[in-house]
């Protein structure tokens, strides 16, 4: 059997039939979630794993981008002017809405956290009521709903023994989420891409402490000038664009 990791947070969000746990862990081995509960009962259990985190932050599933699908692509909407998407009519009928950032060419930013605030604030001013979303109903649109609205929902969205073990570690030693009061409500409000920690896709560890796994970013970034000045060069954005 592969090497068994154990993920621990002040608070874990399932965002599965498991709920909300304080000092939780996900346990996962190839690619697969093993299970879900307290961390020391977790531990217990796999005591030979590999131990991530400590008893404070937060760990959920990994946020599903639910990009172009019927989804709230909220950012490139703003951005546009196109509209705000009818949620509470969405969800009241039944269907399953995710959150989305739309491509590069209609929302600047692939920021998935900014997305899940902007959908938080977007609605409460649109239907001027605070209480019109809540934070964890745009965290489940972020991770179980979302997959549900790509019929994914049996393999992601949510930590539960059998899925597929997509994890997000959200540190605890930054001023966002130091002290954690309501913790749905911290991610949702607070958190921000300096306070993600670790990330595991498919089992997979591709962030850790956070800086990316298996990439030169810096490489990246200076490969990335010449091809963006070359493309828009091609698609003849000189006027618009000073990479010209």
């Amino acid at each position: 059997m592969e090497q068994v990791v154990v993920v621990r947070g002040g608070h874990l969000l399932t965002m599965g039939p498991a709920g909300d746990l304080e000092d939780g862990a996900v346990a996962f081995a190839a690619g697969e979630v093993l299970a879900v509960g307290p961390f020391a009962e977790v531990a217990a259990r796999f005591p030979g794993a590999e131990v991530v985190g400590d008893g404070h932050g937060v760990v959920l599933p990994g946020l599903v981008n639910a990009h172009t699908h019927l989804s709230e692509a909220l950012l490139p909407g703003m951005l546009l002017g196109s509209g705000v998407c009818p949620l509470a009519a969405l969800r009241g009928a039944g269907i399953p809405v995710g959150i989305g950032t739309d491509g590069p060419a209609s929302n600047d930013s692939q920021n998935m956290l900014e997305a899940v605030k902007a959908a938080a604030l977007l609605h409460k001013l649109a239907r001027l009521d605070p209480r019109a979303v809540t934070a964890g109903d745009v965290l489940a649109m972020a991770t179980i709903e979302g997959a549900r609205a790509l019929g994914l929902d049996g393999r992601i969205g949510s930590l539960e023994p059998g899925k597929r073990a997509d994890v997000v570690r959200l540190r605890g030693d930054r001023p966002g989420l130091a002290n954690v009061h309501d913790p749905r409500q911290q991610v949702v409000y607070c958190a921000s891409v300096a306070d993600v920690a670790d990330v595991w896709v498919d089992g997979a560890r591709r962030v850790a402490d956070g800086r990316l796994v298996g990439h030169d970013l810096a490489a990246l970034v200076e490969a990335s000038r010449p091809l963006a000045a070359d493309l828009v060069a091609r698609a003849g954005l000189g006027e618009q664009s000073r990479l010209a």
